[in-house]
């Protein structure tokens, strides 16, 4: 007798990276807001993908503060953050301000204790959303579980 298999599909543990259409913020008027959304593990195999879409989204004409959402992102390492970082400093040199939004609790939690949230701006809400997409302790992981069942 063969063993029964779940027919259900596995999550993809690959993120989707993607960039909406620039629009003007109100916070900054003499540039556009880029907004960079996340979803899904990042981690070294996703992490050059990022590199690439904010590189991209910090290379725009007009752009003066890219965006990261972070609403959809399940877990991140050492290497998204590294990309998040190397992404601030490029940035810099192109006087555009990088900012996050949105992290997960463990996301939040990385960030404050490697101290990266002292060095890249945080924010709760996702600019124009006007509220967290977020519910706390509903975010589901790659696995499937929320951050309480974890």
């Amino acid at each position: 007798m063969e063993p029964a298999h779940d027919s259900t599909p596995a999550p993809d543990p690959s993120p989707s990276v993607k960039t909406s259409a620039p629009r003007a913020a109100s916070n900054t008027p003499e540039g556009v807001l880029q907004i960079v959304s996340v979803s899904g593990d990042l981690d070294r195999d996703s992490a050059p993908d990022l590199r690439v879409e904010l590189i991209r989204a910090i290379g725009l004409d007009g752009v003066a503060t890219v965006v990261v959402d972070c609403t959809r992102v399940a877990f991140c390492d050492s290497s998204g953050l590294n990309t998040l970082l190397r992404a601030r400093l490029i940035a810099l040199e192109a006087g555009v301000e990088l900012r996050l939004a949105a992290p997960s609790r463990q996301l939040a939690r990385l960030l404050a204790v490697t101290g990266v949230d002292e060095v890249l701006p945080v924010d709760e809400v996702v600019p124009g959303s006007g509220s967290p997409e977020r519910m706390e302790g509903s975010v589901q992981g790659a696995d499937g579980a929320s951050d309480d069942e974890q």
